[in-house]
């Protein structure tokens, strides 16, 4: 994600560190030096922060937006991303030169870092969703990706809009993801429709 989007989980972090909990932020390799000036560990994310930011512009952030503008080149950085999910909750950071071993206990992720319910679930750990915007289905604003006026008024349409965006999310990454399910987390498949939210 962006600056702004690692910032709040560097706040999280820290809290949680006074608590006496071991934390890791994974995230892109642009944040490493953020992430290491607060003395919390990091993980590198695959991934260009800056060419995912460009994409979400040139589609106003919306999914109908990215129907619109499909890029090979934004499928094949997601899988890249995707694939980083797994090494980041089992895996000592390749920075480290420590090599300190990591197996996540809970997971606290910003939705839109595809994976981490897959990851949570082979690892069999909570899942915690973390954004400012609200990304679980809710009558009183829709999906941030619908494309829907965040001020109407509390409706049904607001909360049908998390299904329609989490269902054309998932068709548009099935494929990927249930093969990195099957291959590298030894899951089974997804069926359509089976799972809400499962990107």
């Amino acid at each position: 994600g962006t600056h702004g989007d690692v910032l709040p989980f560097v706040s999280l972090a820290l809290a949680l560190q006074t608590k006496g909990h071991r934390i890791r932020i994974a995230t892109h390799e642009t944040h490493r030096s953020l992430v290491a000036k607060y003395d919390v560990e990091y993980y590198p994310l695959a991934g260009d922060p800056k060419q995912l930011s460009e994409w979400m512009v040139e589609t106003g952030g919306t999914i109908a937006g990215e129907v619109l503008h499909i890029k090979s080149a934004k499928m094949t950085m997601l899988q890249e991303i995707v694939t980083t999910i797994w090494p980041a909750v089992t895996e000592a950071d390749p920075g480290d030169p420590l090599k300190r071993p990591f197996t996540a206990d809970a997971i606290i992720a910003n939705p839109v870092a595809f994976g981490h319910v897959h990851v949570a679930e082979a690892l069999n750990i909570p899942l915690h969703i973390m954004f400012p915007q609200p990304w679980v289905g809710t009558h009183a604003f829709p999906h941030p990706m619908s494309g829907l006026s965040n001020s109407a008024p509390p409706s049904e349409l607001n909360m049908q809009s998390y299904a329609a965006v989490d269902n054309s999310m998932w068709i548009g990454n099935a494929v990927m993801i249930n093969t990195w399910r099957r291959k590298e987390l030894h899951l089974p498949t997804l069926r359509f429709g089976s799972v809400r939210g499962a990107v």
